[in-house]
């Protein structure tokens, strides 16, 4: 399916504002990956406890949630979950938030960072985004560049072994300009049951009918061989904005991914 250009890049970070993000966005594809040994941590911004419909459950929902999460990560097999524990629908893109970030990335090292589209402030045309998507997004935009690789920004985090580093790709999810389509009928089955782990977020999912519908509309406009074939299941399609930043690390089989930039 893929494979990299240098021996230390098998590492990816995958940023969500709220538990439940990641698998939604990028699951499919991280069941490929760590599927092909590469290793994955997650990050989690918020602690999710406005996923609740009642004040005294949601005081009892970020432990919950932080268990959920813990059990997704496991069914597609990525290792370390970090949650940073803001509050939830409270997050701001400031530079706090943007150094702790930073240091996640400086200690897991990643060369490919999975995170929200900060530019979508709607999906397609039907879903209004969360304030808090686009917030993690932001920031973790920003912390991949160009703070994480600059040894002037933040340098009290820099002790021990802990340096700057430069990610090569960052790719974005819940994005309205796509250019890159992955077909994840292969794994949906995992991506399924990761996201099966999120018990109390279950009633407040979309049915299975609007799940179509929104993944229509994310591709609908475009015309490549992974839309086309899964045109009758859309939601088997992940579409990302894939964003080179350093050497290209992942060649991809035109097989499962459409990319209209290929490496020449």
């Amino acid at each position: 399916m893929s494979h990299l250009s240098h021996e230390d890049g098998r590492k990816f970070l995958a940023v969500g504002a709220h538990p439940d993000d990641i698998e939604a966005g990028a699951g499919g594809l991280i069941a490929m990956l760590v599927e092909e040994g590469w290793a994955g941590a997650y990050l989690v911004c918020t602690d999710g406890a406005k996923g609740a419909r009642d004040a005294e459950r949601a005081l009892r929902l970020p432990e919950r949630r932080a268990a959920e999460q813990r059990e997704a990560a496991d069914r597609l097999g990525v290792k370390d979950v970090i949650h940073l524990s803001h509050a939830d629908g409270e997050l701001v893109s400031d530079l706090e938030l943007r150094a702790e970030i930073v240091k996640v990335i400086r200690d897991t090292r990643p060369s490919v960072v999975f995170a929200w589209d900060p530019a979508s402030y709607w999906i397609g045309d039907m879903v209004m985004n969360h304030t808090d998507h686009m917030v993690a997004g932001e920031a973790a935009c920003y912390a991949v560049y160009p703070a994480a690789q600059n040894a002037m920004t933040f340098p009290e985090q820099l002790t021990g072994e802990r340096r700057p580093h430069r990610v090569d790709e960052l790719w974005l999810f819940g994005t309205n300009r796509p250019n890159v389509f992955v077909d994840v009928a292969s794994h949906a089955p995992q991506k399924a049951h990761a996201q099966a782990a999120h018990v109390s977020q279950l009633a407040g999912y979309f049915t299975e009918e609007e799940n179509r519908l929104a993944a229509r509309w994310l591709v609908r406009d475009y015309d490549n061989p992974v839309v086309r074939r899964r045109a009758a299941d859309p939601e088997l399609v992940e579409s990302f904005r894939r964003i080179i930043l350093g050497q290209r690390v992942m060649t991809l089989d035109p097989d499962i991914f459409y990319d209209p930039f290929p490496a020449s």
